[in-house]
């Protein structure tokens, strides 16, 4: 390699100019590594409506996102209603649940039927951590 290559020199240059990643997704990356849950159990996506063929068959409106993901003998149905999340845990239990959304973390609790919701939750990656009882059960990441 010559010390003045041009294309070296070409390339040099576009690469100064490149913008970093975005400082959200900076955060979630990090955020995804974080500590906090990592004795969760790993709850697997296991349905996702937005991948399921009969998603795209209908007719011209935006349809709901279901979402189901599992972990041991727990099932976590999510509905994704515009900005809107609502889940239910089956079995049903009482409990508490977290929403990672980039830097912004909500929570809400889970009541008797194994409901909870979180009515505004901003665009991009999100993570739910759910507690009942001892036990913790986080989901994968996924874009919403």
């Amino acid at each position: 390699m010559k010390p003045n290559d041009p294309t070296l020199d070409a390339l040099k240059e576009v690469l100064a100019d490149a913008d970093g990643a975005p400082a959200d997704v900076i955060q979630a990356a990090k955020d995804s590594f974080t500590w906090r849950t990592v004795d969760a159990e790993l709850a697997s996506l296991v349905f996702d409506s937005a991948t399921d063929d009969l998603a795209t068959v209908r007719g011209g409106t935006v349809a709901d996102r279901q979402l189901t993901y599992q972990a041991g003998d727990v099932e976590i149905e999510v509905m994704v209603s515009g900005n809107h999340i609502s889940g239910q845990l089956i079995p049903p239990r009482v409990g508490h649940v977290e929403l990672a959304a980039g830097a912004e973390l909500l929570e809400a609790r889970v009541d008797e039927l194994g409901s909870f919701t979180f009515p505004d939750v901003p665009s991009g990656p999100v993570r739910l951590t759910i507690r009942v009882g001892d036990q913790t059960i986080a989901t994968e990441w996924t874009i919403v």
